[in-house]
């Protein structure tokens, strides 16, 4: 070996890359380990305490039919007269909030929540706990948000098992949440104890398993974290939720509160997600575990909060994330930017000092910082590859498939590859400190650039990298292996759990995670040996292509985590047209259904504010159903404006109605049942294509009022439909054919009968 060679190569080389792997895996191993919930408590725990198997006794009973309640149904109301009883059980007295509410989704719906509460010892402001109990059409909901109402309802015999705390206690176990969050608007905006509420702590649910997440607060949320960190046994949480979450188009009751200014904290759930608004989301499929977790975080929040001062005026956000699940960090939002500056600002002078010492030049940190983007471009092109390949296959038709551990093992072992064979082209230019200078200049531009545009993101660069700035002055070796493992800390638990939150759209982003810590060990990576670095790329090749063949070989179904394939039978009034309408999530038709009747290729033909997608078609039988009806029009012309006034009603008993109004003729406003209805969120007219829907969900068979004002002298159709659950005989034949491995989902097999109408 040359004298160059073994400058490159030093002695202890591989020994000290070897420690920073494991160190590095060991790291997050052990967070992910901590980041799952915690046992389940025995129904022997002290009353004091939440017990998971009391809670479960709980959800037993309040799933004892094990069907769908979505709101309106005989079933919904069972269960909200169990959940009264199970208050009766614990000593309160419950009350039943009924009236008729209307969303920003467009629906309306008739809403009754149940109420407690728990008076404290002084005046003064109140903590709301809050759970919703309707399911979707298609499941019983034991999960979402059954777990949420059975660790509340255990919660709340908790607290009545000891002495008042300073603040009172509201349980609102409320109605209509998946209908459009209208049972918390109705409580929020009509019922006298919102004035009470000082801070909202709410159970959520997406799947049936895993930890449960403090995913969500209100904003100026640093006076809740600080209380979270101080009473939760086992917090799972990070501002990285919180920030993103904020720009999904996901919604849930602590939305509704936090429009209304109440601050609050939301958990959820969301393991084995393909349960979710699924028959499988049972009592059977419900984690014991989990409903431990989100009882063990609802009654420490409760009684934290319970003793706080709520009327006090708090302000500013924090940047946060748990320890191993046995504390939070956090600092206040503001100081992110200066932090990141002196990140930055370590990390260039650590540069300097490598530089005037002669172990760098100029022109090698000028390559380490390609390599430092090769590292992040080629994983994620590697990922999408293979991702697109999977599918190309067949292996991954849709986003949710029956064995993705195989994926995620794909994915990182592609990740770690692609970093491997971008650092391997510039090892030479680059060498050890100039891939150390690229990837932490990269990574200290990227935190500044985060502490100033979305500082709830900054801290998973901020951290590792005032952790190298600090290492890299004092340290060589140490320089690369401490912040790598600051950086698999925070990185890699993030990349194992993120297809439960995304699924495989994820993909490209789960790459990134991993190629992002791995491209830290790149400096020590590039002081191996030349065989030793081929023969690890030769490796991880090898493991890659065996788990793309074990990938691509698993079934993409299984009865576990099944396709959705919901079933609707339509019947358009005007043209006496009736079909059955199959839409796999797929996008592909089951051999056992095509057998059933002669199907095509179809949009959504009728619903043009249905987003296109992979659906089929077959004539179906014309049945005597009577479409819906606008009866006693009444249209007025009121200065500028046209009023029109009348009953819609389903002559078929169908309990949903629908208004549906094309782009190029919206009304001015709305008002159904005497409510006029709020502004839509603006994501729901964009995903309806300019489309503006508007439904009552439990019409009685009376009909319901509407009044549409829109301005005078135009004219224009729209559609009026009525939905009923369940489809109609003959609809068996093909409900049975669905294959074992799918299911219904959402709002379930469903029968629509619409008309258009001239106004």
């Amino acid at each position: 070996m040359s004298r160059s060679e073994r400058a490159s190569n030093p002695r202890g080389a591989a020994p000290a890359f070897l420690l920073a792997v494991l160190g590095s895996a060991l790291v997050a191993a052990l967070a992910i380990v901590r980041h799952l919930p915690p046992q389940p408590r025995s129904a022997h725990a002290p009353p004091s305490e939440f017990s998971a198997e009391r809670a479960r006794e709980i959800l037993r009973r309040l799933q004892a039919d094990g069907l769908p309640h979505p709101v309106g149904s005989p079933e919904h109301a069972r269960v909200r007269d169990r959940i009264a009883e199970e208050l009766r059980r614990s000593g309160y007295e419950p009350s039943i909030q009924e009236t008729f509410a209307c969303g920003r989704d467009g629906t309306c719906a008739r809403v009754a929540n149940v109420l407690a509460r728990r008076d404290g010892s002084s005046p003064g402001k109140a903590v709301l706990l809050s759970a919703h109990y309707d399911s979707v059409g298609a499941g019983p909901g034991a999960s979402d948000d059954g777990m949420g109402v059975a660790a509340i309802l255990e919660v709340a015999r908790a607290l009545k098992s000891e002495p008042p705390a300073r603040n009172a206690f509201l349980f609102l176990i409320d109605d209509a949440e998946e209908a459009g969050l209208l049972g918390a608007e109705a409580f929020a905006s009509q019922h006298p104890w919102a004035a009470e509420v000082g801070a909202v702590i709410n159970l959520e649910g997406r799947g049936s398993s895993g930890a449960s997440l403090l995913f969500e607060t209100s904003d100026d949320n640093r006076w809740l974290i600080r209380i979270a960190g101080a009473s939760l046994a086992r917090p799972n949480t990070s501002s990285v939720f919180y920030t993103i979450y904020k720009y999904l188009p996901n919604d849930t009751d602590l939305t509704v509160f936090r429009e209304h200014g109440l601050a609050g904290v939301n958990f959820a759930c969301i393991g084995d997600v393909a349960h979710y608004h699924t028959p499988l989301d049972n009592f059977e499929n419900a984690s014991p575990a989990t409903l431990q977790h989100h009882g063990q975080n609802a009654l420490a929040m409760a009684r934290a909060l319970g003793q706080s001062d709520l009327a006090a005026r708090h302000r500013g956000n924090a940047l946060f994330f748990d320890l191993f699940g046995t504390t939070i960090a956090f600092w206040p939002e503001e100081a992110t930017l200066p932090l990141a500056a002196v990140a930055l600002l370590l990390v260039l002078a650590s540069i300097g000092r490598r530089r005037r010492s002669n172990e760098l030049q100029m022109g090698e940190a000028g390559w380490g910082f390609l390599a430092s983007l090769a590292m992040l471009v080629v994983p994620v092109a590697l990922a999408l590859v293979a991702t697109w390949l999977l599918h190309a296959v067949g292996a991954a038709p849709t986003q949710w498939i029956a064995h993705p551990l195989w994926l995620v093992a794909l994915l990182w072992v592609s990740a770690l590859l692609g970093a491997g064979i971008a650092e391997q082209l510039f090892v030479r230019r680059a060498r050890f400190w100039g891939t150390w200078a690229g990837v932490w200049a990269l990574w200290a531009f990227s935190s500044l650039t985060l502490a100033w545009i979305a500082p709830g993101l900054s801290f998973v660069f901020l951290v590792p990298v005032l952790a190298a700035g600090v290492c890299g002055w004092f340290l060589n070796t140490g320089a690369a292996a401490i912040p790598a493992v600051f950086a698999a800390f925070f990185w890699l638990p993030m990349a194992w759990f993120l297809y439960d939150g995304l699924a495989i759209k994820a993909a490209a982003l789960i790459a990134a995670m991993v190629a992002l810590p791995a491209s830290t060990l790149a400096p020590l990576f590039s002081r191996l040996r030349e065989i030793a670095r081929r023969r690890a790329l030769r490796t991880l090749s090898t493991a890659a292509g065996i788990l793309f063949v074990v990938a691509s070989l698993s079934p993409a179904f299984s009865q576990d985590s099944p396709e959705r394939i919901p079933i609707a039978w339509h019947q358009d009034a005007d043209s006496g047209v009736a079909r059955w309408l199959v839409m796999p999530d797929s996008g592909r038709l089951p051999p056992t259904m095509k057998a059933v009747a002669s199907f095509t290729p179809a949009s959504i033909a009728g619903f043009p504010w249905v987003p296109a997608a992979g659906s089929f078609s077959a004539d179906g039988p014309r049945i005597d159903a009577p479409p819906p009806e606008l009866a006693g029009s009444e249209d007025r012309r009121e200065g500028a404006a046209r009023r029109v006034r009348a009953t819609v009603r389903s002559l078929r008993g169908a309990p949903i109605l629908f208004l549906a109004f094309p782009p190029s003729a919206l009304p001015d406003s709305v008002r159904i049942g005497n409510h006029k209805l709020p502004p839509l969120y603006p994501r729901a007219a964009r995903q309806r294509g300019g489309w503006r829907v508007y439904s009552c969900l439990d019409a009685s068979p009376e009909g319901v009022s509407v009044e549409i004002f829109f301005a005078a002298g135009r004219s224009f159709e729209l559609i009026v439909g009525d939905e009923s659950y369940g489809l109609p005989p003959g609809g068996e034949r093909f409900a049975a054919a669905r294959p074992p491995t799918s299911v219904t989902s959402q709002w379930g097999d469903v029968s629509i009968v619409t008309r258009r109408v001239r106004l």
